[in-house]
C-alpha cells in the first residue's frame, strides 16, 4: 500500500503541475491579449477562441477533481484501499485492455493539441481533428459498454 501511496503523490504532483501551468496559460494568455492577436478572423476566429478557453477550464477542472480526490485518499486508508481495489480490479483492467482506454488516451490529448494548434492556420484541419477525436471516443465507449456487458 506504501507503493501506491506514492503513485498517488506523485499523480498529486503532476495534476498541479498541470492545473498550474493550464492556469499560467489561460490569466497570461487573456492577461496579455494573446489569444487575441494570433485569433483567426471571422466567425472561426470567435469559436476557436472560445474553444480554447473551455479546453483549458475543462483540464483545470478535471485536475482540481483529480487533486481533491487523490487528497482525500491520501488521508483516508479507506478510501485509497478502495481507489487501489479499484483500479487494479482484474475484470476493469482486462476491460481497459479489451477496449483500448489507455490508446485512446494516449491519442486523443495530442490530438487535441494538435487541433488547437492547427486551428491557427486551417479551419478544415481543425474540424477533421476534433471529429477524429469525436470518432475514437465514440467508439472506445461504444467498445466499453459492449465488454461490459459481456464480462
Amino acid at each position: 500500500m506504501e507503493n501506491y501511496k506514492k503513485i498517488i503523490q506523485q499523480r498529486l504532483w503532476a495534476m498541479g503541475l498541470f492545473a498550474m501551468s493550464c492556469g499560467s496559460i489561460c490569466l497570461v494568455g487573456g492577461a496579455s491579449g494573446l489569444f487575441e492577436k494570433y485569433t483567426p478572423e471571422g466567425i472561426f476566429g470567435e469559436f476557436f477562441s472560445g474553444f480554447q478557453v473551455g479546453v483549458i477550464l475543462t483540464f483545470i477542472l478535471l485536475c482540481v477533481f483529480f487533486l481533491v480526490r487523490y487528497i482525500i485518499a491520501l488521508n483516508s486508508e479507506k478510501v485509497l484501499k478502495e481507489m487501489y481495489i479499484k483500479e487494479n480490479d482484474e475484470r476493469s483492467v482486462k476491460i481497459s485492455e479489451l477496449t483500448g482506454v489507455r490508446l485512446q488516451k494516449i491519442v486523443c490529448f495530442p490530438l487535441l493539441f494538435s487541433a488547437i494548434i492547427a486551428g491557427y492556420f486551417s479551419a478544415e484541419v481543425f474540424f477533421t481533428l476534433i471529429a477524429v477525436i469525436f470518432f475514437i471516443s465514440l467508439v472506445t465507449t461504444a467498445r466499453k459498454i459492449y465488454f461490459n456487458k459481456i464480462m
